[in-house]
């Protein structure tokens, strides 16, 4: 049977117990963040709704609605019930306005699958004002889970409703964990649905009332005319009978309430204090009934540590890969102590041991790092082959690599950095196995796809680490076959400058270090949000034809640049800059290019040169001078809605 297309929460024990023949009854699931107390009022409650089996619910659920407003203290016309939180969701991003939608990321996955659902652009923003406010012209309406899941944090959000309410966005917040902080009351934004019509607040008795199964939860908002959009493309009928009669049952349950409430919140700082004492994990402070934590091993990933503690200790954990947070991160939910300490043992004698085991195990570390560069400033056919002149900046990839004496199976290799590996061994007539025996540890500064050398640099950098794994002796020509085996490569793992060419990967003329470059240049980087696949764009049949038309006019760019660097004269490198940017423009073009040339002409700077397959631009500037008055022309001009990250930076 094929994997299912909904969205799937929790650790999905059922396909773990299939994968490892075990019994769902003999698991301890705590990858699922459930209270396993439940109100007793809403136990005797289902009683009273198996005798009204035969009888449809109220199709206004006026009392269920009168019960939920009773509890969060509203009107019970600012509420909308629903099957789950999950219901009110769809219904809420469906309806809001406009079809762009910002969600503070990592986050819970159902907000942007009900996007794709609806066909709505996502926004995936940081959570952070600024961030925000970077974006606030990309969305329409912004989602925010308050606490968060998966990191469990309850944030302030009074500086960013303010920026809402300004600019009259939509929002809506999901507080379906916040019943369990103590900081409810101070945070929750349940208080400003009466003042911000803009507003929808989600919650459900799912979590904190620990009712999973039967399905509940309400949308808090008192904008008619988005209520009403709700109302008209929600189901009938979507609550059932006992869902509506244990609900209101829960929601009077006070002594439940108080006792949740007190538990969690001593049992979440005891829980949080036994795992500060691991030695390979690390947890985040956390307001809910679960703790995100980390892996502080080179040894060890999420998913192995999830797979080892379900095969070992009966226990499923959340791996939070499915976060977009990485392998190191997982998540615990906090349930009875007894099994809280039984969890918390169970992790440290899991880490303990694979950790010391791969330890015995490693046979060699080592951790290299390249710089990018910032486009080319002259790029084009030169004599018989494709050359450029480039420099590097203070963005670098760093990888850390090891070679261990079994197979580790490592599942973090990014596709560069494997096909590297792959023709390294290849190149050198090592066993392909081999590969199954190295594990990456990947840290890059440099975007991918704006033309800054991402993919020369992490290419180089594999390389670099394979020669020291293997005890090879570095050969630059050696490795610069494999290099461009590859793709072609730009020459970032030279100190110097020179005339490179990029198929070959060969020096074509050598300018030695160019200190003159370094003490006097600096660059202005205009970066927009933009990629681009650079290989494909390479390999395209127009790309050649262009580059065989702009001949003639690169001959001069190359010529004007040999002077500059010969007589030291930074206006003729500019000036050759200029003409390798515009001819370059021809094979991808660059929004502004020529108003950002007039610009740097006004402000009496050097020139232009731009990433001729990237999506980046930089404007050449002496190290004396001041950005200031240019950066406010681009802002005039409206440039930086485009180019939204704009910052000087130096030469290396």
């Amino acid at each position: 049977m094929g994997k299912t297309l909904l969205g799937v929460h929790g650790g999905d024990i059922r396909e773990m117990c299939r994968r490892f023949n075990k019994k769902p009854s003999e698991i301890l699931d705590y990858s699922t963040n459930i209270n396993p107390d439940a109100p007793e009022k809403a136990l005797k409650a289902a009683k009273r709704a198996a005798k009204r089996m035969g009888s449809y619910p109220d199709t206004a659920y006026t009392s269920l609605r009168q019960a939920v407003c009773d509890y969060i203290h509203t009107k019970r016309n600012y509420i909308i019930p629903g099957n789950g939180a999950t219901e009110i969701i769809y219904l809420a991003i469906r309806a809001a306005k406009g079809d762009r939608v910002g969600i503070l990321s990592p986050t819970f996955s159902e907000y942007e699958r009900a996007c794709r659902i609806f066909s709505k652009k996502v926004v995936k923003i940081g959570f952070d004002y600024a961030e925000v406010l970077k974006n606030l012209d990309n969305f329409d309406t912004l989602v925010i889970c308050n606490p968060n899941n998966p990191d469990g944090k309850l944030r302030d959000l009074e500086e960013i409703m303010d920026l809402m309410k300004l600019n009259y966005k939509t929002v809506i917040v999901d507080e379906t964990f916040i019943e369990f902080s103590s900081d409810e009351d101070k945070y929750s934004l349940i208080k400003q649905v009466e003042d911000y019509e803009n507003l929808i607040v989600i919650r459900a008795v799912t979590k904190f009332f620990g009712m999973p199964g039967i399905r509940f939860g309400y949308g808090v908002c008192s904008n008619k005319k988005l209520m009403k959009a709700m109302y008209e493309i929600k189901e009938p009928w979507s609550v059932n009978e006992f869902a509506n009669t244990m609900c209101k049952a829960a929601f009077t349950d006070e002594d439940f309430v108080m006792r949740t409430k007190k538990y969690y919140r001593e049992e979440n700082l005891r829980v949080y204090d036994r795992l500060k004492e691991l030695r390979f994990i690390s947890a985040e402070k956390s307001e809910t009934n679960f703790i995100l934590c980390k892996i502080e091993s080179n040894f060890l990933n999420s998913a192995d540590l999830k797979d080892e503690m379900f095969k070992s200790h009966n226990i499923l954990i959340r791996n939070c890969e499915s976060f977009a947070m990485g392998d190191k991160y997982f998540r615990i939910a906090i349930k009875s102590r007894e099994d809280n300490d039984r969890v918390i043992d169970a992790l440290r004698d899991t880490t303990e041991y694979i950790h010391c085991l791969m330890e015995k195990l490693l046979l060699r570390e080592t951790r290299n790092s390249t710089y990018g560069s910032l486009g080319e400033v002259v790029q084009g056919l030169y004599g018989d082959g494709e050359c450029e002149f480039i420099y590097r900046i203070p963005k670098k990839s760093e990888i850390t690599m090891r070679r261990y004496a079994v197979g580790i199976e490592d599942r973090n290799q990014p596709p560069k950095v494997q096909m590297a590996i792959r023709e390294f061994l290849k190149y050198y007539s090592i066993a392909h196995s081999e590969i199954r025996k190295i594990t990456v540890e990947y840290n890059s500064e440099i975007k991918h796809g704006k033309g800054m050398s991402s993919s020369s640099a992490d290419i180089i950098t594999t390389l670099k680490n394979m020669y020291s794994l293997y005890d090879i002796k570095i050969d630059d020509g050696q490795m610069l076959d494999i290099a461009v085996k590859i793709e072609p490569t730009d020459p970032v793992h030279l100190d110097g400058f020179c005339l490179f060419n990029t198929n070959e990967g060969k020096v074509v003329k050598d300018y030695g270090p160019c200190d003159f470059l370094k003490e006097r240049l600096d660059i202005i980087v205009l970066e927009p949000d933009e990629t681009l696949n650079t290989v494909e764009l390479k390999e395209s049949k127009d790309y050649k034809i262009i580059r065989e038309m702009s001949r003639n006019n690169l001959k001069h760019a190359f010529e004007l640049l040999d002077e500059g660097i010969r007589e030291e004269d930074l206006q003729k490198i500019g000036r050759a800059a200029v003409i390798s940017a515009r001819e370059n423009e021809k094979i991808m073009p660059k929004p502004f290019l020529e108003d950002i040339i007039k610009l740097s002409e006004k402000h009496g700077f050097y020139g232009v040169n731009i990433a001729h397959t990237g999506t980046a631009v930089a404007v050449l500037i002496d190290r004396k001078d001041d950005e200031t008055e240019l950066i406010r022309d681009i802002k005039k001009l409206g440039i930086d809605k485009y180019y939204k990250k704009i910052y000087r930076t130096t030469l290396i």
